[in-house]
């Protein structure tokens, strides 16, 4: 029995002090937790990638390399007429010579009428045989094409009498059709897709009826 008294005691005596030392911690001190400031996330930008220049198709390659056109008015007894003065150049841009026979490839500038149709609405201003460009020379050629009863350049709102239009110019390499065929292959053009350009003019003019 006094055994069980003592053990007894000594647990009260251990709970009180536990809850002695639990009651003397202060909660005065305790400090808020705020949260930290935030650092932005990086985000990934890629380098833009470089665009690499076009390959060299392996053989001549004759390419039109620049188109320009210059628009100016004349004013003769008061009917002015414009008048488009019309440069192009070609160059052989490819790894080898073009060497080729007269009258099987032409270099020319045309100037069409979008709104007709049939040979009658192309006009060739200028057009030149290159039998032979050698690789990385150049040929250019240049004409003028006029605009009857021109009122200005580019288009408008038509007033009474005015009539808007147009003009596409053009600056091709033509072939004939078997020159693949002809056993030559100095003058194969690797590549077709650089053998035009072309500019739209756009004009008001006195309409015609």
């Amino acid at each position: 029995m006094m055994k069980k008294v003592t053990f007894l005691a000594l647990v009260g005596l251990i709970v009180a002090a536990f809850v002695a030392g639990s009651s003397s911690v202060s909660l005065g001190g305790t400090k808020e937790l705020k949260p930290g400031a935030v650092k932005p996330k990086l985000i990934y930008k890629p380098k833009p990638i470089p665009i690499p220049p076009p390959r060299l198709c392996n053989g001549p390659d004759p390419a039109v390399t620049s188109l320009r056109v210059t628009k100016s008015i004349v004013v003769r007894n008061g009917v002015r007429t414009g008048i488009l003065r019309i440069t192009a150049t070609l160059k052989n841009v490819g790894t080898q010579n073009y060497v080729s026979r007269p009258g099987q490839q032409s270099f020319a500038i045309w100037v069409k009428n979008p709104e007709a149709t049939g040979p009658s609405s192309i006009k060739v201003v200028v057009s030149r045989d290159f039998p032979r460009l050698n690789k990385g020379a150049s040929i250019t050629i240049s004409g003028t094409y006029q605009i009857p009863r021109l009122i200005q350049w580019n288009h408008r709102q038509p007033r009474h009498g005015e009539c808007k239009a147009s003009r596409v110019v053009w600056a091709l390499v033509s072939y004939d059709p078997d020159i693949y065929m002809d056993g030559n292959s100095h003058n194969d053009d690797c590549s077709l897709r650089n053998n035009k350009k072309r500019y739209t003019v756009k004009y008001m003019v006195e309409c015609p009826w």
